[in-house]
């Protein structure tokens, strides 16, 4: 008897300080100036990151980095070129009501290889053909910007918010991956080729069309609001956001080209040390002195003596 009250009571105090609660956060890419999210851009250079706590300043923390697919392009064949460190900046999206920031790339192309890089509109994420201007863009014929986001530890993203173009004529279409291999994902980029990645770990999580900027887009299974805790598929602690990218699945079903955009904010499910909603800590506490005290009154009426 006295066992199963024992038992009772650790089965309590389990319940009272149990740790499996989750809590939804986000990061905003902003530098201050002009905006307040806690963002630090290390330099202005190839190779270069953004490093942001969550927008109430705390953990995890994330730092985001640029990659492209700008070496080895054979007479504007990207098929076999592969990944290179690029440039991430903060960009200011003047005229667009509403939003001030957002996350962009220049790559390391040039003017034959990727037409017009380094000026506007080509500082934003696009995947922006290889040919000449004007020509039909094709799955090999793009060079693919990309956001590596490496954070702190392992986040179920469930959002993605654009804050550039506002207006018409961009269809901006993303696609995202994560890494679920082991070890750092981020150093399996550079020398790879995007249909490479699958085998050294990544995992192709969705392509996402037509984006809307200052709406967050809900991805990776996530289900509800912005400010609710919604069910993920996929965990890791790297996450590539790109522009519309078929060679990560081979999936053509989207345009290629067109997709200029700048990354203003991820949203995540990640881990909270916090007790299950409805049973506060005082009220498992509560239980335990119950259960023990049972289980000394059992003990005391086991030990009589028999009268």
């Amino acid at each position: 008897m006295n066992k199963r009250i024992l038992g009772a009571a650790i089965a309590a105090m389990s319940w009272g300080v149990s740790l499996s609660a989750q809590a939804a956060v986000t990061w905003t890419f902003d530098v201050p100036p002009p905006g307040s999210a806690p963002c630090v851009q290390n330099t202005v250079a190839f190779g270069n990151n953004v490093s942001c706590t969550t927008t109430t300043g705390g953990a995890p923390t994330v730092v985001a980095t640029a990659w492209a697919n700008t070496t080895g392009i054979v007479s504007g064949n990207t098929a076999n070129a592969t990944l290179n460190t690029a440039q991430v900046n903060v960009y200011p999206n003047t005229g667009v009501s509403g939003s001030t920031v957002g996350l962009g790339v220049t790559n390391r192309g040039t003017t034959t290889t990727d037409p017009g890089e380094g000026g506007s509109p080509e500082h934003a994420i696009d995947n922006n053909s290889t040919g000449a201007t004007g020509t039909t863009i094709t799955k090999d014929k793009a060079i693919y910007d990309s956001i590596l986001l490496t954070f702190s530890s392992a986040i179920a993203l469930t959002g993605v918010t654009i804050g550039w173009p506002g207006t018409t004529g961009y269809d901006t279409d993303i696609s995202i991956a994560a890494y679920m291999g082991a070890g750092n994902g981020g150093s399996l980029l550079a020398g790879k080729t995007y249909a490479q990645l699958a085998a050294a770990g990544w995992t192709y999580v969705e392509h996402e069309s037509n984006m809307t900027s200052n709406t967050q887009r809900l991805v990776n299974g996530a289900t509800g609001t912005a400010d609710t805790t919604s069910a993920a598929t996929v965990t890791s602690k790297y996450w590539l956001v790109s522009a519309y990218n078929p060679t990560l699945n081979n999936d053509t079903s989207l345009t290629v080209g067109n997709d200029y955009f700048k990354l203003l904010s991820v949203a995540a499910a990640v881990s909270s040390p916090t007790a299950p909603s409805g049973t506060p800590e005082p009220a498992g506490l509560a239980l335990v002195a119950v259960a023990a005290l049972g289980a000394s009154a059992a003990v005391r009426r086991r030990n009589k003596p028999a009268v």
